[in-house]
């Protein structure tokens, strides 16, 4: 009896010990993406601001003679093949943007690969805060919001920081990253910051520096 007792206890030690090398390994995904930037002037209600996201290291963004507008506002079939496949080509490589009109902020969510796609993109237009009075803008929203289920940990997150002017009737490119190609890791705790030359154009939409980070 004694014999089976102790035989009990041994086999209840070896899977206790078994039970204790069990390694819990901690998750660091992140989802909250906070961004912030500071430019040479006061925040324009006239002008435009965009941060455009992409999981496409080759995303492009229409650069002048093209205007920079919100793919829901390109009049599509106004638009000659060229001018429509140029725009398209450059819309398509986009997950999603935040942009900032007239001191309020907005997210939307893409896909933009095709001109009923991109014309229809209003519908995800979210109104996320205002800008405040002042030459920095901050604010963070949920990478699940832009990119859905469709990034996973680890992914590079491609993105760009505009600004655009209003001037000969269109709305065109003014000022962006540079170097462009800048993309944060998608994982907890990870922090990229960088600053642009000072260009030619009007302050308020000369971009100084700025940073993104992950939590």
């Amino acid at each position: 009896m004694k014999l089976r007792y102790f035989a009990f206890i041994f086999l209840l030690l070896i899977v206790l010990s078994g039970c204790a090398r069990v390694v819990t390994v901690k998750d660091t995904f992140g989802d909250l993406l906070t961004v912030s930037v500071n430019f040479a002037g006061d925040i324009s209600i006239d002008e435009e601001y965009y941060l455009i996201l992409s999981l496409d290291s080759n995303f492009q963004v229409p650069e002048p003679p093209y205007q920079l507008e919100e793919p829901w506002l390109v009049v599509w079939n106004d638009l000659i093949e060229d001018d429509k496949n140029y725009l398209l080509d450059r819309y398509a490589t986009w997950n999603g943007y935040i942009v900032v009109e007239a001191k309020d902020i907005y997210r939307v969510k893409g896909p933009f690969t095709t001109t009923e796609e991109a014309a229809a993109s209003q519908a995800n237009r979210i109104f996320m805060k205002q800008a405040g009075d002042s030459n920095y803008l901050s604010f963070n929203f949920r990478l699940s919001d832009i990119f859905g289920a469709g990034i996973s940990l680890g992914d590079s997150i491609y993105f760009d920081i505009v600004t655009v002017t209003h001037e000969a009737g269109g709305v065109y490119l003014a000022d962006r990253l540079d170097p462009s190609g800048n993309y944060i890791l998608n994982e907890k705790n990870t922090i990229v910051t960088g600053s642009d030359e000072s260009s030619s154009v009007a302050p308020c939409i000369d971009i100084l520096d700025w940073a993104l980070s992950i939590q």
